[in-house]
């Protein structure tokens, strides 16, 4: 009921003041028709995601060691909750099974699920691919162009007008935190999130080099 409650607020307050839009690009005819409010929901207040070179003419997202020991940490919990308590009880019946054995089983089944689902979400390839003139997002790479029309998130490099760095204040239980995350902005403002985390800093070192990669633009909107 709380998570529903927090939701309704984002959505009736903004998250953060969209900033000034004196920006040297507003003069760009894509720049004022791209919405400059945050794509992707929430994130973290880690880095999540480095750019890598890859084969000749490929640059991919890859899953930083710090996310995968932060999904690791739920995984592990899930499981050692799981194991333990199960074990105590299992004494405790004399070695006979119990239904009492089911509520810690859900409980670490609940903490292992986040990190399952956390290590997959993350790890999800996303490549840009000059050889095919790609950028794509799943699993399985594309064999061919036409063979990419049935993913969900790809588009055609050609189609990439500029990159958008933007910011967005993440109000937590505990804690709150600015999450920084790169967009695609197309030829028509329409945009495509690549990466969502905390670090702005290495975040723009990947978007530089992004940029020139692609030939593109970047649109920081994050710089004063």
């Amino acid at each position: 009921m709380k998570a529903f409650f927090r939701k309704m607020v984002r959505k009736l307050v903004p998250e953060e003041k969209v900033p000034s839009r004196d920006w040297p690009w507003m003069s760009d005819p894509v720049a004022k028709k791209t919405e400059w409010v945050a794509l992707a929901s929430g994130g973290t207040n880690i880095c999540t995601h480095r750019l890598k070179e890859g084969r000749a003419g490929c640059r991919h997202f890859v899953m930083t060691l710090g996310a995968k020991a932060f999904a690791s940490v739920f995984l592990g919990m899930g499981i050692g909750i799981s194991v333990f308590l199960v074990y105590q009880m299992w004494q405790e019946h004399g070695g006979q099974p119990s239904l009492q054995m089911l509520l810690p089983l859900l409980v670490g089944g609940v903490f292992a699920g986040v990190g399952v689902f956390l290590l997959r979400s993350l790890s999800r390839p996303r490549v840009f691919d000059r050889n095919l003139g790609l950028y794509w997002s799943t699993r399985k790479p594309p064999e061919n162009l036409e063979s990419v029309s049935r993913y969900k998130e790809w588009v055609y490099l050609q189609e990439i007008h500029a990159l958008q760095i933007l910011r967005e204040y993440v109000r937590g239980d505990k804690s709150s935190y600015y999450s920084y995350e790169l967009n695609l902005v197309m030829d028509d403002g329409q945009r495509l999130n690549v990466v969502d985390h905390g670090s702005l800093h290495k975040l723009r070192e990947d978007a530089d080099e992004l940029s020139r990669f692609l030939g593109v633009p970047l649109w920081d909107s994050t710089k004063d």
